[in-house]
């Protein structure tokens, strides 16, 4: 499913904050958002796949676990 960070939030039962942090540790981005003037507030959005986003927890887990 395609989300916004409140949406994938609410996906996952965590905090807007906490999808900006796993953005910066490199959480997969669907589209960055697009910056400059008249733009509608869909184009300013980043958005992500939550289902590449679980994938990336999924193997962010296992990884710290060897």
């Amino acid at each position: 499913m395609i989300c916004d960070r409140f949406q994938l939030a609410d996906v996952f039962g965590v905090s807007p904050d906490t999808v900006r942090t796993w953005t910066k540790q490199g959480a997969p981005v669907h589209r960055e958002p697009k910056r400059g003037p008249g733009l509608t507030d869909e184009e300013r959005k980043r958005l992500f796949d939550s289902q590449a986003v679980y994938r990336w927890l999924l193997h962010r887990h296992t990884a710290n676990r060897w």
